[in-house]
C-alpha cells in the first residue's frame, strides 16, 4: 500500500490512515462475529436438550480431533453428530457425557452445548476483530489527540528559540519502505530552567542543510514541559 507523502506529516497523515485501515477491519469483523453468532443463537432458538455421549472422534488434519456424539432425541431415536469444534488432545474423553442442543425437525445439526461450542468463534474472530479495532482506535486518538496538542501551542504556546542541533532519521516509522526525518533543537526550558532537546514532527525532506547554524522557533506549554512543538514553516513551505 502507497501512502501520499507530504513534506511534513505533523498531523499523521499516513500514520492516520493506518489507523482508519486497522479500525475499519477490526469494525467490519466485529461486525461479522456478530452477525454470526446472532444466526446461530438464532437457528438453535427453539432447540431441545438431550444427554449425549462422546463415542469416538473425527480426525482433521491441522486443527486435532472433533469428538463424534451419539444422542436420543425426544422420541427415542438415536442420531449422531461431529462437533464442529475440534481440539488436539481431545476435549472429551470416549463415554463422557455431554450436554446436546437439536433442532427436532434437523437432529443431524445437533451441536455440544458447552462454553466453547457456543462461544469458541466468538472468542476466535471476535478477538481478533476487537485487537484490530484497538490498534486502530488507539492510532487515532493519538493522532487527533497531538494534533488538538499543536492547534492549542500555536494559538497559546509560549515562543522560545532553540540552537539547531541535528536533523536524523527515526527508524522506528517506516511508510512506503521509508523512514522520515526528525529536527532536533535544544534549549533552557522557561519554566524548569533546564536544558533541553526539542524534537520536530515527522518529515519527508532532510532540511539539515538550510538549517545548519540557525535557531529554530519552539513553542512550548509551561504548564506541562514535554508538551512543544517545533515550528519548522520558515523552512519548510506549506503544502
Amino acid at each position: 500500500m502507497v501512502f501520499p507523502l507530504s513534506a511534513e506529516i505533523g498531523e499523521g497523515q499516513a500514520v492516520k490512515f493506518l489507523g482508519y485501515i486497522f479500525g475499519t477491519i477490526g469494525a467490519v469483523m466485529l461486525a461479522f462475529t456478530a452477525t454470526v453468532h446472532f444466526y446461530q443463537q438464532a437457528a438453535f432458538a427453539d432447540a431441545m436438550s438431550a444427554q449425549g455421549t462422546v463415542i469416538g472422534y473425527g480426525q482433521r488434519s491441522s486443527s486435532g480431533s472433533a469428538s463424534r456424539v451419539q444422542f436420543r432425541n425426544i422420541n427415542g431415536q438415536y442420531h449422531r453428530f461431529e462437533s464442529n469444534v475440534s481440539s488436539s488432545p481431545p476435549r472429551y474423553a470416549v463415554g463422557d457425557p455431554v450436554t446436546v442442543k437439536y433442532q427436532p425437525d434437523k437432529p443431524s445439526s445437533a451441536a455440544i452445548d458447552d462454553f466453547l461450542g457456543n462461544y469458541l468463534f466468538v472468542l476466535i474472530f471476535g478477538g481478533i476483530g476487537f485487537v484490530f479495532f484497538a490498534i486502530g482506535a488507539g492510532i487515532l486518538i493519538a493522532v487527533f489527540g497531538r494534533k488538538r496538542t499543536i492547534a492549542k501551542l500555536l494559538k497559546r504556546g509560549l515562543p522560545i528559540q532553540a540552537k539547531y542541533i541535528e536533523t536524523y532519521r527515526d527508524t522506528s516509522v517506516k511508510v512506503n519502505g521509508r523512514s522520515p526525518y526528525r529536527v532536533v533543537a535544544q534549549a533552557t526550558h522557561p519554566a524548569t530552567g533546564k536544558l533541553q532537546q526539542f524534537k520536530s514532527e515527522m518529515l519527508w525532506i532532510d532540511p539539515s542543510e538550510q538549517m545548519e547554524g540557525q535557531s529554530v522557533r519552539v513553542l512550548v506549554n509551561p504548564n506541562k514541559p514535554k508538551q512543544h512543538y517545533v515550528d519548522l514553516s520558515e523552512f519548510i513551505g506549506a503544502d
